[in-house]
């Protein structure tokens, strides 16, 4: 420490963990946590002792504290060497001490009164359900199967080089956990480690488990999300060529799951359409990036930012959509477990603001279905006024036109609990409101009251049971609430957002054959179509490219499906779309160049301008960046000899051990007249590299994975 600092004091407080916490000089609790037991750190603060009474005192007094003045070097020297072990150790003891900053406590009487009423569960169960809700969820992840090749692999590794389960740990409380890792019982596709994520990164023997979900999440072959995120694609009951709406944003997560469920049977290429609505530009531009890496074909994806109650309106009745997932704000209680502050601040009428807001998204993610389609409504809420009752509300006003499907019929291995048809509207003191008109007018300001909050009247039959509850300790998830609503017949629709009609789209169509606006989709030219049919044998239809113009003025050519080029051309600029399908080429002047984002997907449609390289000359190129092409060889320079100038495709050779049956080891390159260089951008080639990495083999004997090293 330098000499002017001699009288400064350490920090109150220290870590080894990679928290925030770290950062704070002074214990001060928040202005929000005034009630809850906050550690308070200032009373430790030792102030320098002027007295020499004062200072014998405090020399008896052998408690180590945290922030005492640094001992200079002539202080230090005169400690014996016992002494400063002794000191040292202090020290560990007192940092291996887990200090929580902000430490909730895990009680709320209101909490407990209002769902215990509701849910009437033994003393005995009640106990699992707080047990499960003071500890963290497990971890759960999925093979990520739109990856065919690299997901074989993945499961691979996970059945045969890790045996983890039996294995006894310590936790951090000093207690001893069996570590279990398996397929969960109501999905094979989902992982579950029976350790929270913490725990996961910070136990030397789950090191390699550890970084095998995190290098394959790196690669896209496997996703790491909450299960019951993971389970919604299989409630919306998906098949090839469904029109899919995601429409409350957070869909990017989902987008592999869907287009898993709608690969054609025979080619396994993508069909229909998924469209991922996103609530701003920033959502969808990490909408992007999530699908760019998790989808390996994204040709039947749209992104597009709308606010979920403008979403625009379709005329034809070929472009509504056959499954809608409508996932609405929330107050979230049922992710206690993630956010223990909810222990805290949870009140009766903590869920009341929302649900006037979830009965209109609800309603209008219901106009943008097909008579026959499914919604799918669900919550991470526990309150029924934000599920049942918007669900009864729902019913209540469709005269006949809705009606619930039974939830539990479509992952029936899950344990679920049936929905409830009565329940209280209280106020924060747990009085009851009988009924909406029996409430005051001061009451229903304040509360922001509404009659559908109420429980239905005994003449009202909606079959709430068929919605269901998932509840923490049931699943070893968050607490979930689904409803699944069918459309039998179309309803008088109050438009909300821009309403499409015949006359205004042929106006626009007309308008956009003049000039090609900054950020449209429209068909691809038959020129450029004609160039990329010369240059690359490409055996797509023309229908399934879409030029998009951007600001810079170059033309990038989307790989889309049949479906996603027809619900644009329809909608024409009604939909603010941030993407459509796959970026496969990129025109600009007279080049045609191919881009990173859609390689996988246009790859297998290409039969001119790939070249092969063997396993030493790849690795080198992938280093160096840039060769000669008199220094390859032979065999690489008789294939580039015949090949003209401009893009081309190096893929690793069929025949070496680590390239896989859908090429995933591929990369760009521009050839010119005497050199060849790299031209993807460096993230692809840092997933590359680890793709090389995790498939590397020894010749004699195949081991897919070794993580131990």
């Amino acid at each position: 420490m330098a000499k002017g600092n001699k009288g400064a004091k350490r920090k109150a407080y220290y870590s080894d963990s990679s928290d925030d916490d770290s950062q704070v000089k002074q214990a001060v609790p928040l202005a929000s946590l005034e009630n809850a037991p906050v550690r308070d750190f200032t009373d430790q603060v030792v102030k320098p002792q002027k007295s020499k009474k004062a200072m014998k005192k405090a020399k008896k007094e052998v408690t180590y504290v945290a922030n005492e003045p640094t001992k200079t070097k002539k202080q230090l020297a005169k400690e014996s060497l016992e002494e400063r072990k002794a000191k040292a150790q202090k020290q560990k003891e007192i940092r291996s001490e887990k200090v929580v900053w902000r430490k909730f406590g895990r009680e709320n009487n209101l909490f407990e009164k209002y769902y215990g009423d509701l849910w009437q569960l033994s003393k005995d169960e009640w106990k699992k359900l707080s047990e499960s809700l003071e500890s963290p969820p497990s971890v759960h992840f999925r093979i990520n199967e739109t990856f065919s090749s690299l997901s074989e692999i993945a499961k691979g590794s996970l059945d045969c080089d890790f045996n983890i389960t039996g294995t006894i740990i310590k936790l951090p409380t000093g207690a001893e956990k069996s570590l279990h890792m398996s397929t969960v019982p109501y999905d094979p596709s989902i992982w579950k480690i029976n350790v929270d994520a913490k725990t996961l990164r910070k136990t030397p023997s789950l090191e390699a488990v550890n970084n095998f979900i995190r290098d394959q999440a790196l690669i896209g072959s496997v996703l790491r999300q909450e299960s019951m995120n993971m389970l919604l694609p299989r409630f919306m009951d998906l098949q090839p060529n469904h029109n899919v709406l995601d429409l409350h944003g957070s869909g990017a997560s989902r987008a592999a799951v869907f287009v898993e469920r709608m690969l054609d049977s025979d080619s396994k290429e993508p069909t229909g359409v998924v469209l991922v609505n996103e609530p701003d530009a920033a959502s969808a531009t990490k909408a992007i990036r999530v699908v760019s890496n998790t989808v390996s074909n994204a040709s039947n994806i749209i992104i597009t930012t709308h606010k979920a109650e403008e979403f625009p309106e379709a005329f034809d009745e070929s472009l509504v959509f056959d499954r809608v997932l409508c996932s609405v704000p929330c107050s979230g209680d049922g992710s206690i477990r993630k956010y223990p502050e909810k222990w805290r601040t949870w009140t009766p009428t903590t869920s009341l603001p929302y649900h006037a807001t979830q009965v209109e998204l609800a309603q209008k993610a219901l106009q943008s279905l097909k008579v026959g389609g499914y919604m799918v409504y669900c919550t991470r809420s526990f309150h029924p006024i934000e599920n049942e009752a918007v669900v009864a509300q729902i019913l209540r006003t469709a005269n006949g036109a809705y009606e619930l499907v039974d939830a539990s019929s479509f992952v029936p291995e899950l344990k679920t609990r049936p929905g409830v048809s009565s329940w209280q509207v209280c106020k924060d003191d747990m009085t009851k409101l009988e009924s909406f008109d029996s409430t005051s007018e001061s009451d229903r300001r304040a509360m922001k009251l509404r009659p559908s909050m109420f429980p239905p009247a005994k003449d009202e039959i909606f079959n709430l049971d068929r919605c269901i509850r998932v509840l923490p300790h049931d699943n070893d998830t968050h607490g979930f609430f689904i409803a699944v609503i069918r459309k039998t017949c179309e309803v008088e629709q109050i438009s909300v957002g821009p309403t499409l009609t015949h006359h205004t789209t042929a106006l626009n169509t007309k308008k956009s054959k003049e000039v090609k606006r900054l950020g449209l989709f429209s068909p691809i030219e038959p020129q450029h179509y004609e160039q990329l049919q010369e240059r690359y044998a490409l055996d797509l239809e023309a229908n399934q490219l879409m030029e998009h113009v951007k600001i810079t003025k170059t033309r990038d050519v989307h790989f889309v499906t049949p479906a996603v080029a027809q619900m644009l051309q329809a909608y024409s600029n009604k939909l603010n779309v941030h993407k459509a399908g796959t970026a496969a080429f990129q025109i600009q002047q007279d080049a045609y160049s191919l881009l990173d984002d859609g390689l996988h997907a246009i790859c297998p449609h290409l039969h001119e301008r790939i070249v092969t390289v063997d396993t030493a000359q790849f690795s080198s190129l992938v280093s160096t960046k840039q060769a000669w092409i008199q220094h390859l060889a032979p065999e690489l320079q008789s294939q580039l000899h015949d090949i003209v100038d401009g893009t081309i495709v190096l893929t690793l050779d069929e025949s070496e051990p680590i390239q896989t049956s859908d090429r995933d080891i591929a990369l760009i390159a521009m050839k010119r007249h005497s050199s060849i260089t790299i031209t993807s951008a460096s993230h692809v080639l840092v997933r590359l590299k680890t793709l090389i990495l995790e498939l590397n083999v020894d010749e004699e004997e195949y081991d897919s994975m070794d993580y131990d090293e």
